[in-house]
């Protein structure tokens, strides 16, 4: 049986490994699962440490008191296996657990007597093995086999009442790794009876045990598996190190080793706390980072939601002030129709009031075009921006002397190139700019020019007015949705702050640039564009 002695030392490593996974736990919270798990491998590690002292001893003496030792660990095995089990399917099975507990305790203190071994006798060259007495029948029948049968059973049960496959396939795995266990470890009996069979399965059974206990905590997130990983790891050397003292032999080497090993007992629980909390703070991140993730996709199809029912409403909006606008028009200008002067400027405000709700539904429409990504444009080669702001400066002139106002056009003397453009959309852009400067002008000028950049890559469009003008505070953020300036409303009550935004959009679509230079309020302000001459789009 010289393969005894041979393999004593995996029962040794399967000791060390077993009471690693129990400190590793003990940093855990409370719990009926951890606890049943700390259970299992304090038992385990108690049975393999004391098998190995027991194949290692050289006297008789010294070889009872290890197979009592390890007879004890043997015998709580089963019963905090099943407990174990049990709470791992969550099962009420409490009185029948303190009941296994007492019974098995009843046996463990037979474990150092006769009862449970009759005598030593050496087997190979120098390996003593116990003789089994009377009670031990009785610990292989109610005890091992009773409850490693009964937690099988619990698994059999359990999986016969699940539905989910998840489920069914974890629990087909945790009953194989039970029915293995109990039948390697039968393997540990027969030398018992002077029956010369080597208790190889019970070996097996020990590293079977710690692999099942490995795949239960990471199937079952028992554990955070980095937490674990750690915890395992310091775990393992505290054990290393607590059984460097236990084979000291000098008294001041005990002593100082034991001291060492406090101090690295309290900083692995301060350092394990601290990892957990790092764990802890970046998975809570994860989650954070995954639920924006989600309410960001669901903003997104409710704004996508929103721009459509927004076009739809706009659409049908718009045809009425059409409609209106047309009758207000026939209407005042119908030469068969003899209107007082009153009557005349009482039609003239209701056309000034349609056209800025038909410019607002204008604005509305095209933020949701530009929102849900369907503005689309009209991209021509050779487009004259000189005869674009020509054609508007007409077109406000009346508008600006009824104000009582001067408008000025400034083009360079030198043919301006042309432009790769959206000719409508650019005119809507500085149309509404020469309209905003004239409606939030009271005196002064509205001087429009044009000029190429120093650069000569751009062409620079400049609306300047001597009107109300903008503080500093307000200019980053005019060119937002609803973004007006803090006095707009004391010169005029038109407009909602959406025409320069989407000014911005259909700039930025050219590839080109727009903002706003002011010296401060009562001040005037200049609008700036500034378009590629030569682009790719």
């Amino acid at each position: 049986m010289e393969l005894i002695k041979i393999l004593s030392s995996f029962y040794f490593l399967g000791g060390v490994i077993a009471a690693s996974l129990l400190v590793a736990f003990l940093f855990e919270d409370v719990k009926k699962v951890n606890v049943g798990f700390v259970l299992v491998a304090l038992f385990l590690s108690w049975w393999s440490f004391g098998f190995y002292f027991w194949i290692t001893a050289d006297n008789y003496n010294s070889a009872g008191f290890w197979v009592g030792v390890a007879s004890f660990g043997a015998t709580l095995m089963p019963v905090a296996f099943y407990n174990w089990i049990v709470f791992l399917l969550e099962k009420d099975r409490k009185y029948l657990i303190i009941f296994g507990y007492l019974i098995s305790m009843g046996f463990a203190l037979f474990s150092f007597t006769g009862l449970y071994y009759r005598d030593l006798s050496i087997v190979g060259s120098s390996t003593f093995w116990p003789r089994a007495g009377g009670v031990y029948i009785f610990y292989i029948i109610f005890i091992y086999l009773g409850f490693f049968v009964l937690g099988i059973y619990e698994l059999i049960n359990n999986l016969l009442e699940k539905k989910k496959k998840s489920f069914l396939q974890a629990d087909k795995n945790v009953l194989l790794f039970s029915v293995l266990i109990l039948v390697l470890g039968i393997s540990n009996f027969p030398l018992w009876y002077g029956i010369d069979i080597p208790p190889l399965g019970g070996l097996l059974s020990i590293f079977v045990n710690l692999f099942f206990l490995f795949y239960v905590v990471l199937k079952f997130n028992l554990i955070n598996k980095k937490s674990f990983y750690a915890q395992s790891l310091i775990g393992a050397i505290l054990v290393i190190n607590g059984l460097d003292i236990l084979f000291s032999d000098d008294l001041f080497e005990i002593g100082y080793k034991s001291v060492m090993l406090i101090f690295l007992m309290l900083f692995s629980n301060l350092l394990i706390k601290s990892y957990k909390e790092d764990i802890t703070q970046k998975e809570d991140l994860f989650r954070l980072g995954k639920k924006l993730e989600a309410s960001n996709k669901k903003l997104k199809e409710l704004d996508s939601a929103k721009n459509e029912f927004i076009s739809i409403a706009a659409h049908q909006l718009r045809t009425p002030p059409t409609v209106i606008k047309g009758y207000l028009n026939l209407a005042k200008e119908d030469p068969n129709n003899k209107l007082d002067e009153e009557t005349r400027d009482s039609l003239s405000r209701a056309l000034a009031s349609n056209d800025r709700l038909i410019e607002l539904v204008d604005d509305i429409l095209n933020i949701s075009r530009i929102e849900s990504g369907k503005m689309q444009y009209e991209f021509h080669a050779n487009q004259s921006i000189g005869k674009i702001l020509k054609e508007l400066a007409e077109i406000f002139e009346a508008k600006a002397k009824d104000r009582g106002l001067k408008l000025k056009l400034e083009l360079p003397k030198v043919k301006l190139p042309d432009l790769i453009m959206d000719s409508n959309k650019i005119r809507e852009v500085i149309s509404n700019l020469i309209d905003n400067a004239l409606k939030y002008t009271a005196k002064g000028e509205i001087k429009i020019k044009c000029l190429l950049t120093e650069d000569r890559e751009r062409v620079r469009i400049e609306v300047s007015d001597t009107g109300m003008g903008i503080s500093r505070r307000e200019i980053g953020n005019l060119f937002k949705k609803f973004s007006r300036g803090s006095n707009a409303d004391k010169i005029s009550a038109g407009g909602i702050g959406l025409g320069i935004y989407v000014g911005r959009k259909i700039i930025e679509a050219h590839k080109g640039k727009i903002w706003v230079e002011s010296p401060g309020l009562e001040r005037g302000s200049t609008f700036i564009i500034e378009l590629p001459i030569e682009s790719d789009l």
